[in-house]
């Protein structure tokens, strides 16, 4: 039987931001994940063939300008990991995110919920990102590759850019 929620559980649910996640949430929550899977197994897959020194640092335009032990390679997934875990728990209290806008009891939920997606698709921008410098430093290490190319850093911060971008441009229009 499913209960129906009164004034004071919405309203309890509104002021610590609580809402159901959405589709697209879980969605994207998923890409984040498979994404950091894929940095971890990319290196563990290719460990064994690894030489003793592999790019740690790419300059400007994706070529390596510094090497290290090929333990430095477990460095971008463990971090990948870190920042998907903050990003999780700081996307779950959005109630405490500091809005451009003044939050009120009618916004609220529809700001909660753009804050969310922002901080859902962020994740999983980052971490994609560094799910392929991972796949890029074996690469490289192996001799398959130069380095990230030239378009990866305008690539990177363009989207990242556009989406918040994107979200801080909704949240005014969500004002109202």
């Amino acid at each position: 039987m499913m209960k129906t929620l009164d004034a004071s559980d919405a309203q309890a649910r509104l002021a610590t931001g609580w809402l159901p996640q959405s589709k697209l949430e879980w969605v994207i929550e998923g890409i984040s994940i498979v994404a950091l899977g894929f940095g971890f197994l990319t290196v563990l897959q290719a460990w064994p063939d690894l030489p003793a020194r592999v790019p740690r640092h790419f300059d400007f335009v994706g070529k390596p300008d510094a090497w290290g032990s090929k333990t430095n390679l477990a460095v971008l997934p463990s971090v990948g990991v870190l920042l998907y875990l903050m990003l999780t728990v700081v996307g779950r209290i959005p109630h405490s995110h500091n809005f451009p806008v003044t939050v009120t009891p009618k916004n609220a939920p529809r700001l909660y919920r753009l804050s969310r997606m922002m901080v859902a698709w962020l994740k999983a921008q980052i971490s994609c990102t560094l799910a392929y410098i991972a796949w890029a430093q074996v690469q490289v290490a192996l001799g398959r590759a130069q380095g990230l190319g030239w378009a990866f850093l305008p690539v990177t911060l363009f989207t990242i850019g556009a989406t918040v971008f994107l979200y801080w441009r909704q949240f005014y229009r969500e004002q109202g």
